[in-house]
């Protein structure tokens, strides 16, 4: 008698399952499992981006921003509008079925004015004389705000301004690329680190490099201490041309916020400059023995025309400076960084130039051109 209760029993429990499942409510087995998770992404003000999750064994989605739930934004993908620069945040989904609910990576978004510095892209060309250049090659966008430098052993670093749209980590930081043959070829962009640098300064930005003559490189750049404080030159310090450990001191301040130094070694000093303001003002100038303590000296005159931001490199008979101006990207040469010759255009339709010469004496030029 008991064992055709136990039988009846399982016969009903069959009948219902059966049920639930001719209305679609059998229980799912376990919870979803997410397959694809939304993207990171740097949008433009008035642009859109598509937010997207994949998962099985799901029933419902419900999106979120900063761990609120979007009403209405229950679908597996979430178009977002950058409509105000306010309107970014930290997005994530909850998936959920009758087992569970699991929920997706976030995705940081960011969103960034129309107009900036963003639209731009950095361009390479080469040349025989570092006066006459052939056609420009894409190198990296968006970006700007260039540096070259070489290692003894023949090895090319490029650091720069960089805005990868999907990185917002890595966006408006420094970045770098390297070369091993010359500059035919390069590696892919990846983001520079700087340990130790007070937690209250500000990111470092403007990068020039230089290498020194023991193989490392070193990294000076544009922060302040915070607060509302001016902008000063500070360094950093590397093996490997990535990760950068701060030297702690200013390099460089003029009793005014700057921004954008270079810096060459000529004839046993270290040379820096950076544009005063407007172009006519010129550039400040200060040098140093060691690359750290560096002395202002008398400013560099200038014109309206033509505009103290580029680079430094060191040539066979001077010290030459590539500058930006209206017309173009120009040089002028020093013996003593004092007295600088008539400025000349190169024929190079771009702005703040870094230039560098490789191993086989070919001259290469990055410059911040329009956006590819």
């Amino acid at each position: 008698m008991g064992s055709m209760r136990r039988w009846a029993r399982a016969g009903l429990f069959l009948m219902a399952l059966c049920v639930l499942a001719s209305c679609g409510g059998v229980l799912a087995a376990s919870p979803p499992v997410i397959t694809r998770h939304p993207q990171p992404r740097v949008v433009v003000q008035g642009q859109t981006w598509l937010l997207e999750v994949a998962a099985t064994g799901a029933l419902r989605c419900q999106w979120r921003r900063n761990g609120v739930e979007i009403p209405g934004a229950t679908g597996l993908s979430y178009l977002f509008h950058a409509t105000t620069l306010h309107a970014g945040g930290v997005f994530d989904a909850a998936v959920t079925n009758e087992a569970g609910r699991v929920t997706s990576d976030s995705a940081t978004i960011r969103v960034v004015t129309a107009q900036g510095p963003w639209n731009n892209g950095l361009w390479l060309v080469s040349g025989t004389d570092g006066r006459t250049w052939g056609p420009p090659l894409p190198f990296v966008g968006p970006a700007g705000v260039p540096s070259l430098a070489r290692t003894p052993s023949g090895r090319l670093i490029a650091a720069f301004q960089w805005f990868p749209f999907d990185r917002p980590e890595a966006f408006d930081r420094l970045g770098v690329a390297f070369s091993d043959d010359g500059g035919a070829t390069w590696s892919s962009a990846q983001p520079i680190q700087v340990q130790g640098l007070p937690a209250a300064y500000m990111r470092p930005f403007d990068p020039t490099v230089v290498a020194l003559d023991d193989g490392r490189i070193r990294l000076y750049f544009t922060s302040n201490t915070g607060h509302g404080s001016e902008n000063a030159f500070y360094s950093a310090i590397s093996e490997d041309g990535v990760t950068y450990t701060w030297e702690p001191g200013v390099r460089f301040f003029p009793g005014r916020g700057t921004v954008d130094c270079a810096v060459g070694l000529w004839d046993g000093y270290w040379h820096l400059t950076s544009p005063v303001g407007a172009p006519h003002e010129g550039a400040y100038h200060a040098v140093s023995r060691d690359g750290l303590e560096f002395g202002r000296v008398a400013d560099i005159p200038s014109s309206a025309n033509f505009n103290w931001t580029g680079n430094l490199v060191a040539t066979a008979h001077a010290l030459r400076f590539y500058g930006t101006s209206p017309g173009g990207v120009w040089y002028s040469d020093s013996r003593d960084g004092t007295s600088w010759s008539p400025p000349v255009y190169v024929g190079v339709k771009g702005g703040d130039p870094a230039v560098v010469q490789n191993t086989s004496g070919l001259w290469l030029m990055l410059y911040v051109g329009p956006g590819f």
